[in-house]
């Protein structure tokens, strides 16, 4: 019995055991368990990453900014408002309360101050370093440890943070245009407008410095009814246009003044060569009244107010460094006639434009004593388009575009009343019906190449109007689209233009305005504070930026 007894306890068991055995198996409340474990296993690891990618773009945002300010700081010019505590030495480094602090020192202060969260390198760099420029780079090069992606061999993530500050210019090309037209008359405020000018070139050719003498350049294109280019740009544009005008002119300086066509203001560069021949249609060298009433004994046998001014100091000075030259230009300024700021607009975008540069360095190979003479050091110039260079253009008017006449054709060659014959050696003028020795026949371009058309009249006492030899070649409103057309082709092409009304209208003040790239580089001004403006636009030239 108790063998049985045994025996029957055992089967028991065994049953017992077999039934919690199938009754696990098919048990399935634990794979709900198993699943979240996993499902918290990786949420933490995701979270662990989110908590890093966090830490570093925090990291990296305060490590930016800190650089951002510091090279800032570093680059200024101008460490504090008290000129009494702020000196510079001749390599560019501040000074102030007594002590000298090196761009890499003010980066070092900043970096030490802002307490970032982590350990890291960096590297300072001053590509430029003079007196009026300065170029600041910062560039971080060490990484951040991390807390859970190290579990998984990611130790540290890499924060690689650059910047570039920079105060100056230190490749800059500026085109200046001026308004020399009649409307500029008196000495007061021609005289003002000239101060003010030559105070800007000062400050903007300051750049140029014995380290760098080469930063900045600087054309000049005065302007009134039509711009003189020049005979030697003129020439480098396109050797086979001048011939047939400059060779037969008795004037010492032949006028090289052309009508462009409308097409040339839809871009702003000239083609050169024989496609320049296309831009233009002919030659104006001919005035239509004379201000200062010489009468008959003008010995310098210059007309002082021609449509085409037959001066040094009124044509295109290009791409220049020569502050002094520059200067002594403005000082000969004198008003003119008429005004056509599409023209003045046009040369002087055209001299910041790529397509001159084979014409500008045929230039460094005239005497240096000439009026248009490039350094050689400018060869290059203008620079290509998407270059470090900054391509600056500012425009001065005091009114609006007004009628651009020119000679009728019948004019332009020899005519019925051109037998006036010029005496060289005493510099009177005769009028006879045949010639006589010691005295030349004239056509009409050569005539009036010398003579004004209102002197010609008054003289041969015709009792009529000067108009009579002129004709409209464009009006105001034609000039204005023309004007819209070149700002607006400037600057697509990257050049920032700054205006100046000069004592003008309403109305002149709206046409200049859209025609600068934007409210903040359009300026009125009155003869009190023309100085001041000008002085503002070459802050703004140099102006303290990040450049990266």
């Amino acid at each position: 019995m108790k063998k049985m007894g045994w025996v029957m306890m055992l089967s028991y068991l065994y049953q017992s055991v077999i039934n919690r055995k199938n009754k696990f198996a098919a048990d399935e409340e634990g794979t709900l368990t198993l699943f979240a474990i996993i499902t918290f296993v990786v949420m933490v690891a995701l979270a662990g990453i989110a908590v890093d990618v966090a830490r570093f773009e925090a990291a990296r945002t305060k490590t930016q900014i800190t650089i951002d300010n510091a090279a800032l700081a570093a680059a200024s010019l101008f460490q504090a408002t008290d000129p009494d505590t702020v000196e510079r030495d001749a390599d560019g480094n501040v000074t102030f309360k007594g002590t000298t602090y090196t761009p890499e020192q003010i980066v070092d202060f900043y970096m030490a101050k802002a307490d970032l969260p982590h350990n890291f390198q960096y590297e300072v760099n001053t590509p430029i370093n003079v007196s009026n420029a300065r170029e600041v780079d910062v560039t971080t090069k060490q990484g951040m440890d991390t807390v859970f992606l190290h579990m998984m061999g990611q130790k540290d993530m890499n924060i690689g943070a650059y910047t570039s500050a920079l105060e100056g210019n230190p490749l800059s090309e500026v085109s200046l245009v001026l308004d020399i037209s009649g409307s500029m008359r008196g000495t007061q405020k021609l005289g003002n407008l000239v101060s003010a000018a030559q105070t800007f070139v000062g400050n903007i050719l300051a750049a140029n410095s014995s380290q760098y003498p080469n930063m900045v350049s600087m054309s000049l294109v005065p302007y009134s009814a039509y711009v003189n280019v020049g005979e030697n740009l003129l020439n480098a544009m396109d050797d086979t246009i001048l011939p047939s005008v400059a060779n037969n002119m008795l004037d010492a300086n032949p006028n090289t003044c052309l009508e462009l066509r409308d097409s040339t203001f839809n871009s702003v560069g000239i083609p050169q060569n024989t496609h320049f021949q296309t831009e233009y249609e002919k030659h104006i060298t001919f005035g239509y009244y004379d201000y200062t009433n010489q009468g008959y004994g003008e010995t310098d046998k210059a007309v002082r107010t021609p449509y085409c001014p037959a001066f040094d100091w009124a044509q295109i000075t290009p791409v220049s460094k020569n502050e002094a030259a520059l200067k002594a230009q403005l000082a000969k300024f004198e008003a003119t006639t008429n005004t056509s700021i599409d023209d003045g607009v046009k040369w002087g975008a055209a001299l910041l434009d790529r397509s001159m540069q084979p014409t500008i360095k045929k230039l460094t190979q005239l005497n240096s004593w000439d009026s248009q003479y490039v350094d050689p050091a400018f060869e290059d110039r203008p620079l290509a388009n998407g270059t470090r260079s900054n391509k600056i253009l500012v425009v001065m008017t005091d009114g609006i575009n007004t009628e651009q006449r020119r000679l009728k054709d019948q004019y332009e060659t020899n005519g019925s009343d051109a037998n006036v014959y010029w005496k060289k050696s005493d510099g009177y003028h005769y009028f006879r019906n045949s010639n006589r020795w010691g005295y030349e026949e004239l056509s009409w371009r050569e005539l009036f190449g010398i003579r004004t058309i209102y002197n010609h009249v008054r003289d041969r006492n015709f009792g009529g109007s000067t108009w009579g030899f002129m004709e409209a070649f464009k009006t105001g409103s034609q000039k204005d689209t023309r004007l819209n057309n070149i700002c607006t082709a400037a600057k697509s092409a990257g050049i920032t233009i700054y205006t100046i009304t000069y004592e003008a209208t309403v109305d002149s003040a709206k046409v200049m305005a859209n025609c600068s790239s934007g409210p903040t580089y359009a300026y009125t001004a009155t003869s009190s504070d023309i100085d001041s403006i000008f002085n503002n636009i070459s802050i703004g030239i140099k102006k303290l930026q990040l450049t990266n």
